[in-house]
């Protein structure tokens, strides 16, 4: 039986982002296990040769050697080990030329749950490609994880936004129709049930942890109908943005001491 477990090294100089990271594995993937923390890229290198972890987590921004270099060097000798480069979004236009240094994918700062997730989804999925791929096909299939990461990121950045399908595959350097198939075969979803969900998620972030307005939420999350938003969000979250929030408060006042 294939073992389902995954050995993670995570390289990252701010203590904190390290820490928040390793939380993120510890509560939502217990089928991860952290082998190796790096403060910089050229400790990253050692010890994944040391360690040969099954996933090795760069921040692209590390003294001594940045992230970019640390990957193309653990892509040389330990090509078995998936990358994925932790970035913040104006770091991404730079990050682009990653391409060609073979990391498997990008994680943008901070990271989220769900967007963690779907990486380490490609991820599995990338482990266990199969071996009769050449590497034309494989050369293939980096590109349109490429031009994913692409879309998935500039979606991500600017939920406020309007976000046309058209506009979203001409940034990702792909036709609509390949982008909407991306979606589907790669993220087992379609473009805009992908884009109402990362929006829902920002929406409860803000409800939760501001006292913003409803309406200045909703605009925020891309939408200029405070009750066009409302009635989205009660269809998605079975519930209206005020009781989410409401029901939030309530969880979190003190009990009475018996």
């Amino acid at each position: 039986m294939v073992n389902s477990r995954l050995s993670v090294l995570i390289a990252d100089d701010e203590d904190l982002a390290r820490y928040t990271i390793k939380i993120l594995i510890s509560r939502n993937h217990p089928d991860l296990d952290v082998v190796a923390e790096a403060v910089n890229g050229d400790e990253a290198v050692r010890l994944v040769n040391e360690h040969n972890p099954d996933l090795a987590i760069l921040d692209i921004r590390m003294p001594v050697l940045n992230g970019l270099d640390a990957a193309r060097k653990i892509r040389k000798y330990n090509p078995k080990t998936a990358i994925l480069i932790l970035t913040a979004y104006e770091d991404f236009s730079s990050a682009q030329q990653a391409v060609n240094t073979g990391v498997n994918g990008y994680l943008l700062k901070p990271v989220t749950p769900e967007d963690f997730a779907i990486r380490l989804e490609s991820i599995r999925k990338w482990r266990n490609c199969p071996a009769a791929l050449n590497d034309t096909e494989l050369d293939e299939k980096k590109r349109l994880t490429w031009r994913l990461e692409r879309a998935t990121t500039n979606i991500r950045a600017h939920l406020s936004e309007d976000l046309p399908l058209d506009k979203i595959a001409k940034i990702a350097g792909i036709s609509p129709q390949h982008l909407s198939r991306l979606f589907r075969n790669e993220l087992n979803t379609n473009f805009v049930k992908y884009i109402t969900e990362r929006r829902m998620d920002k929406a409860c972030k803000l409800l939760k942890n501001t006292t913003l307005g409803i309406a200045e939420i909703a605009e925020r999350c891309g939408y200029s109908d405070a009750n066009y938003f409302a009635k989205v969000f009660r269809r998605n979250k079975s519930l209206s943005p005020g009781n989410y929030r409401n029901n939030i408060e309530i969880k979190l006042l003190p009990t009475e001491e018996s």
